[in-house]
């Protein structure tokens, strides 16, 4: 019998968009960067029936996604899994993006 692939077997990173928050861009501002983009930050992912949401440290959601939407359909197999966020931007102050590296 075939063992089921595991997600990280299937794909490396990731880059997921979103309604870019005051809390998101207040979060996302305290870290490092070059050229504008975070580096190197480490974040956990979470999914629960209702939704899912990625997780920096001391527990401070920066992005959730609901059970409807393409991001937790991506996200939900990836439940405690750690993630580098290696780049981040926000267009027009309204769309953020976040590009994740899955951790092995």
């Amino acid at each position: 019998m075939k063992e089921r692939d595991k997600p990280h077997d299937r794909i490396s990173s990731m880059a997921l968009r979103f309604a870019s928050t005051r809390a998101f861009k207040k979060t996302m501002a305290a870290y490092p960067k070059i050229d504008g983009r975070t580096i190197r930050t480490t974040a956990l992912i979470r999914a629960w029936e209702s939704g899912c949401a990625i997780i920096t440290d001391e527990n401070y959601i920066i992005a959730k996604f609901n059970k409807d939407t393409e991001e937790f359909q991506n996200l939900k197999d990836w439940d405690g899994q750690a993630v580098e966020i290696n780049g981040w931007e926000v267009s027009h102050g309204t769309v953020a993006r976040l590009h994740l590296k899955f951790l092995q």
